[in-house]
Parts: structure tokens; C-alpha cells; sequence
């Protein structure tokens, strides 16, 4: 909820049309919410950090459901109904795409209520958390002036602190085809080992800015783990198309935005550019919202490399695979 706000009164809303591997699970004919089972949403800006979610979690993947340009999967991750999309970089995709995943998919036709979103992704930091770390912030910023921040559910945050306890994460650090178009691989070449254990820290605030202007970066079509609008592993002949489409069509006003600097979030435990967005149409549909960022870029690289864009592009892999292995451990820890 939003600190110092009362909780807005909305309708249940709900996310449904995943396919067979989780549209058969529900029971025949419990259209009402109330006698819905529980699905996680969980939410990415990228596609390696999507991709993280599907490797750790060993997500066994359904049909896609549009949610405007988006597409969300279906599927389970330990055997838990869930729902995970790509929702593009910034605050305007990231608010954009939420919105258009709880209006577009219904409890009538799946069976299924949203019960939580999940953001995994990577993230800048200041030094509460390092490189490798991942954070999970108690509340979220949307700019560095916003008097009024996101706040986390704190059942969910109970759960994070819990679930950290048996998180496991990885020190080494690789860089692969990260900026390879789709059906181009490129071999992982090992690039750092942090020398420590990296850890969960569910603690301090996180700064969600928008150095984009409200701008909606579009993704390239097949433009890999990192440009690319979906996963190359999901591209079809006619995703392609649509991409194109939707990329032909694209306000090109973004594009000077792309120079705008980053706001490192001096003072903050993580920042992004999605999390407080995603935080923010959570919160106005009554659902509650927990982010998990694995630094990217800030304090604690070994290598001594110049800060963001270089020190993410070298660690964001790791980052995004640990935030991937922290959010799985929450989710097996809950119990819906």
C-alpha cells in the first residue's frame, strides 16, 4: 500500500486465458472470485531477467495470452499456478503492460486470482546492498521527490526475510550473447569472481525513476536477451510480425530520451526504472506487490570497473539469475 494513503477500494482483479498446463487445474465453473484458486503474477523488464525465472524455477511453460503488446505465460513453478511476462524497460511500459495483463485477463475465463506480483530483475544500488546481493526493498520511490512511497505488504515481506534463510546465491559472474540478435550464439566467457557470498537484503527503500520522460521504449524484434521484446526461446513467425508492427508504429520521440543519464539512487537500497510503476497499479487493483533486484552496478565490484552501463552489462547475468533464485525461494515459501 502507499505509506500515509488510504488503500484504494477496488474490484478483484485477476489474471486468466493461461493455456491447458493451467486453465485445466481449475475447478469447473468457480467464475466468481471469491472461489478462485491463487496464481502469482511474476513480472520482468528484459528478457534475460525473464528467462532467469524460467531456468530457476523450472517453469513449465503454457500458452501465451496478449496483454496489449506483452505476452504473458502460463505455467507453474513447484507446481504453483503462475503467470510471467516481460514488461519492457521503464515506467511507462512497465505501468502500461500491468494494467493491460489485469484488464485483458479475467477470473471468468481462467479460473484464477492474482493473489500477488512479483518483480524479478536487476538493479542499481548504493551500498547497502552489493553487486550480487539481491534487494528487497520495504518500499518504493516513484522519482527521488515522491512524498508518498509504495509500500511493501508486510506479509510478504515477512515471507522474503524467511525465504532468505535458504537462498543460495551465485558469485560468478559470466557475460555471454547479451547484446546477440535471436538464432546467433555467442560462447559465456567467465569474467569475475565476487569472493564473497552474496546474500537477500530485505531492508531500506527502493527509487523507481524514469529517466525516459514517460516515454515507452519499444523492444527490437528478435533483438536478443537484452533489446528483444520476448524471449528467443518463445518467438514465433507471428510474434515477429506483430513486433515489427508495433515497433513500425512507435512514437519515434523516444529516441533522444535514450541518452538521458540514469539516476544512480544515492541513498537507496535499489534502483530501477519499473518496480514503484508496477508497485503502483498493484496497489490500485488491492493486490499486494514485492519486488526481488539483484545489483547489477554499485558498490562491491571486484574488477574495479566504471559504473553503469559498463559494470551492468558485466554483472547483470549474475544479478538477474540471483534475483531469479531469490524469487523462487519466496514462492516456494508461501502458501498460496
Amino acid at each position: 500500500m502507499k505509506i500515509g494513503r488510504s488503500l484504494a477500494v477496488a474490484a478483484t482483479v485477476v489474471l486468466a486465458v493461461a493455456g491447458p498446463s493451467v486453465a485445466a487445474a481449475a475447478p469447473a465453473g468457480n467464475g466468481a472470485p471469491s472461489t478462485c484458486p491463487a496464481a502469482t503474477l511474476i513480472l520482468s523488464a528484459y528478457p534475460e531477467e525473464s528467462v532467469a525465472v524460467e531456468r530457476a524455477g523450472r517453469f513449465q511453460l503454457g500458452d501465451p495470452v496478449a496483454a496489449g503488446s506483452a505476452r504473458i505465460y502460463g505455467g507453474r513453478i513447484d507446481h504453483r499456478p503462475v503467470f510471467l511476462g516481460i514488461t519492457g524497460i521503464g515506467v511507462a511500459n512497465a505501468e502500461r503492460v500491468t494494467r493491460a495483463a489485469l484488464a485483458e485477463l479475467t477470473c471468468g475465463s481462467a479460473g484464477y486470482r492474482i493473489s500477488r506480483i512479483v518483480f524479478s530483475g536487476t538493479a542499481g544500488g548504493s551500498g547497502q546492498a552489493l553487486i550480487g546481493d539481491v534487494a528487497v526493498p520495504v518500499s518504493w520511490n516513484l522519482g527521488n521527490d515522491d512524498p508518498d512511497p509504495y509500500r511493501v505488504d508486510d506479509e510478504q515481506l515477512a515471507i522474503a526475510r524467511e525465504s532468505a534463510r535458504a537462498t543460495t546465491l551465485t558469485a560468478a559472474a559470466s557475460v555471454g550473447d547479451l547484446f546477440a540478435p535471436c538464432g546467433i550464439r555467442l560462447p559465456d566467457a567467465h569474467t569475475a569472481d565476487l569472493g564473497r557470498r552474496p546474500r537477500v537484503v530485505v531492508d531500506g527503500a527502493g527509487l523507481t525513476s524514469d529517466p525516459y520522460g514517460g516515454k515507452a521504449i519499444p523492444g527490437v524484434p528478435g533483438g536478443g536477451p537484452l533489446m528483444g521484446s520476448d524471449a528467443c526461446e518463445h518467438l514465433t513467425p507471428e510474434r515477429l510480425r506483430d513486433d515489427f508492427v508495433d515497433l513500425a508504429t512507435t512514437d519515434p520521440s523516444f529516441l533522444p530520451t535514450l541518452l538521458s543519464p540514469v539516476d544512480p539512487g544515492t541513498g537507496f537500497v535499489a534502483s530501477d526504472q519499473e518496480s514503484a510503476a508496477v508497485a503502483k497499479v498493484a496497489e490500485e487493483n488491492g493486490i499486494p506487490f514485492i519486488a526481488f533486484r539483484g545489483m547489477s552496478d554499485g558498490v562491491g565490484d571486484p574488477l574495479h570497473l566504471p559504473p553503469f552501463p559498463v559494470s551492468f552489462l558485466y554483472y547483470q547475468r549474475l544479478a538477474a539469475e540471483n534475483a531469479a533464485t531469490a524469487a523462487v525461494e519466496f514462492l516456494a515459501a508461501t502458501t498460496a
